[in-house]
């Protein structure tokens, strides 16, 4: 028996690796679907091209976040960083 097998056979009989496996899966899945909610919100609210520094309302702090998102789309971080 190899050490691939092993490692596998230990998986499948172990149910703590089965819970952190469906863990994992509802945790990407709850991601995925805030990611579109939040999607939602920066396509319909106007992001002005001066953001304050410190937002203090909510939705100056929705446009700080979406703008954040965007510039993370349109410039995504080099290698180097």
């Amino acid at each position: 028996m190899s050490i691939g097998d092993k490692i596998t056979d230990l998986f499948l009989r172990n149910p703590v690796a089965w819970f952190l496996l469906a863990l994992l899966v509802a945790a990407s899945y709850w991601n995925f679907e805030h990611l579109k909610e939040l999607d939602a919100v920066c396509e319909a609210i106007e992001i002005p091209p001066l953001l304050p520094y410190e937002p203090k309302t909510d939705l100056e702090k929705a446009q700080a976040i979406c703008a954040d998102r965007q510039d993370a789309v349109n410039n995504p971080p080099s290698p180097d960083e």
